[in-house]
């Protein structure tokens, strides 16, 4: 018999606890530590309804002797502070897209009890967050996410946690560079980040270990099966591979309770153009839903990755350029923590207004992988190398006079260079119809993202979205099931 995890207050955190098979007694869950209880506690505070519920779930799932030690014991002290958690698992969830609202989504569901399957097209999880490396090199690039911001004096205990467990402190100077428009001139000037401290994300993120992940498999409809007028539905995913050699056969999942779209391009035409395919979204027979992610605005960005033949002498690590025709971003990736120093590695990111002049239907149009997408990507990326030279060379200069000492005798050079375009990841404005709870919900289909919640387009904005989408979610589905028991 599997038995259930139920959380109990520990001082102002609380504790996962399940019921040892052996002993039948209520212990400290061992594959989860304190950090995830910190989350929790965030949730809002049961009643006593909730507490008898999960008492008599316990009751029907467990022996009476179990539920004596055990559930009794607690609901006897009115333990109010016990989060409600499904005691038992009844279908499943859909999440599709790993990004950073996918996986928060994913993790939070899978810690309430949920069943979870995650989908993305991606060979990782992390969407803009995951980090590329080189396979013959070794050189690392973040090339989505530039850092997450952790505040001195931080209130919001669950951010904290995540920042904690998935990145580490990025110690440095960060500056603005100004340029002048078509002039190679740059004069620094550091930044002061005041309470805030910058981190630099973890080269892989990880998900929770019940979650079932399905990597590179690209999602080519989404369908809602069952009586909608009676509430006995469920939901269908098709998917195919985008593996190499695994042929074009579309596999079907079904059965799933719920549904959370975490990439907002599933209602783009692009698949249209592209694959020949109607978006996936289309086949949920929710048109509010297809036209809220329409109608979500969002900017290209196009990412450079390089190495050089010696560190730029430079006294920053990070810089924003103001002024610029082409890079709006620059960053030291070798002096983020925990990376390898064989290589000086940096990123830039490009202006929006220069990525939306090099992105014509044309090209956005093109898939990747094919020649002619390359050969844009190649036009683009030489472009940006030669925009990052020089500054970086006028910076080089700037230090040299700064503390008058002579600019360093060997060439700066560029020995790698590769470009990634960031179609429509950066939302421009935040949903209407998703700030006031985080997140859009249509019956039991959920979207969610850095475009729902303040900050707009940040690694907090999505991991805010993706838990406020999966309580919302658990709660909804736990009471069903609880409905469910009761009549039986």
């Amino acid at each position: 018999m599997r038995f259930p995890d139920v959380f109990v207050p520990a001082g102002p955190l609380f504790k996962r606890v399940h019921v040892d098979e052996r002993t039948r007694r209520a212990v400290p869950h061992p594959a989860h530590s304190d950090d995830v209880a910190r989350e929790v506690s965030t949730t809002r505070r049961p009643t006593t309804t909730d507490t008898s519920r999960i008492a008599s779930m316990f009751r029907l799932s467990t022996s009476p002797r179990v539920f004596a030690r055990v559930c009794a014991p607690l609901r006897a002290r009115r333990v109010r502070n016990c989060s409600t958690l499904a005691a038992f698992r009844q279908g499943e969830v859909a999440v599709i897209g790993a990004g950073v609202a996918g996986v928060a989504c994913a993790d939070a569901l899978a810690r309430r009890g949920i069943k979870v399957r995650l989908y993305d097209a991606g060979r990782n999880v992390g969407g803009r967050a995951t980090t590329r490396i080189d396979g013959e090199s070794g050189a690392v690039w973040d090339h989505g996410t530039r850092f997450v911001e952790l505040a001195t004096d931080e209130s919001d205990d669950a951010w904290r946690v995540w920042v904690e467990a998935n990145a580490r402190r990025w110690r440095g100077d960060f500056v603005s560079i100004e340029c002048a428009s078509g002039s190679t001139d740059a004069r620094v000037k550091r930044r002061d980040l005041g309470r805030m401290e910058r981190f630099a994300l973890n080269i892989s993120m990880r998900t929770n270990e019940d979650v079932d992940v399905k990597s590179s498999s690209r999602v080519v409809g989404i369908e809602r099966r069952g009586d909608v007028t009676t509430g006995e539905t469920s939901f269908a995913v098709r998917y195919r591979s985008v593996v190499p050699g695994q042929g074009d056969e579309v596999m079907l999942d079904e059965g799933f309770e719920a549904v959370v779209l975490a990439d907002k391009n599933l209602a783009s035409e692009r698949a249209a153009s592209i694959y020949g395919e109607r978006p996936p979204v289309e086949g949920l027979g929710e048109p509010e839903l297809v036209r809220a992610l329409s109608e979500i605005d969002s900017t290209p960005i196009i990412a450079l990755m390089v190495t050089f033949n010696r560190p730029p002498a430079v006294n920053f690590v990070g810089a924003e350029i103001r002024g610029g025709d082409r890079l709006e971003w620059i960053t030291d990736e070798s002096s983020k923590p925990d990376r390898p120093n064989a290589h000086s590695c940096w990123v830039a990111h490009s202006t929006a207004a220069y990525a939306r002049s090099k992105m014509s239907e044309r090209e956005l149009r093109t898939k990747v992988g094919t020649s002619s997408h390359q050969e844009w990507l190649n036009e683009v990326r030489d472009e940006m190398s030669d925009a990052l030279l020089d500054v970086l060379r006028s910076a080089e200069s700037d230090a040299a006079s700064a503390s008058s000492s002579s600019p360093p005798s060997i060439p700066l050079q560029i020995t790698f260079k590769r470009a990634h375009r960031w179609g429509a990841a950066f939302p421009t404005t935040i949903s209407p119809a998703a700030k006031s709870q985080g997140f859009l919900r249509f019956g039991d289909v959920y979207a969610v993202g850095d475009y729902c919640t303040e900050p707009l387009g940040t690694v907090r904005a999505a991991t805010q979205s993706g838990r406020a989408a999966a309580l919302d979610a658990a709660e909804r589905l736990i009471a069903r099931s609880s409905s469910h028991r009761s009549k039986l």
